[in-house]
């Protein structure tokens, strides 16, 4: 009776006919599936109800009859979302890290790049407040260059801050 003997089996098993057709399924099947579906499983009423999903390993394995055809394919399923929470975890660090690295490289870039203009600009300013006209002008020009030696400092400040801050991977 292979009824009774499934009922005996180890783990959760499903039994097919060879046109795929569900002739026996084990109650500890049913129980972890509360349904004989493929992905999601029903959550209990008093876990909240609505399904869940999970990730089910089958594994089929055919049983023959005395003419070597397929009478019945056994189904096995293994419980693995766990693995695959675990996994889908390990790929989103990898991908947050790659992120952060991407991140890191347009900060430096943006950072050089304005850096250089604004350093670049400063000597030009400073020059034309010593041809001025006036000393008014000379000095308002003078305060435009101190403002971008005082914007140059605190960018550089900041980016480094960032890059050596919490979650940059640098101590």
């Amino acid at each position: 009776d292979f009824r009774a003997l499934l009922e005996e089996a180890p783990g959760c098993f499903l039994v097919l006919d060879p046109e795929l057709r569900i002739v026996a399924v084990r109650d500890v099947y049913l129980k972890a599936t509360m349904t004989v579906q493929h992905y999601d499983i029903r959550r209990p009423v008093e876990k909240g109800g609505g399904f869940e999903l999970r990730y089910w390993s089958p594994v089929n394995s055919p049983v023959l009859d005395g003419c070597g055809e397929v009478a019945y394919i056994i189904q096995s399923v293994v419980d693995v979302t766990d693995r695959i929470g675990a996994e889908q975890e390990v790929e989103d660090v990898r991908i947050n890290q790659e992120l952060l690295v991407d991140r890191e490289r347009i900060v430096r870039d943006r950072h050089d790049l304005a850096i250089q203009r604004l350093f670049a600009n400063g000597p030009t300013l400073a020059s034309t407040a010593e041809r001025s006209p006036t000393p008014e002008f000379a000095s308002r020009l003078l305060t435009v260059v101190d403002d971008l030696d005082g914007t140059i400092s605190e960018t550089r400040s900041t980016v480094f801050a960032l890059s050596h801050g919490p979650g940059s991977g640098d101590s």
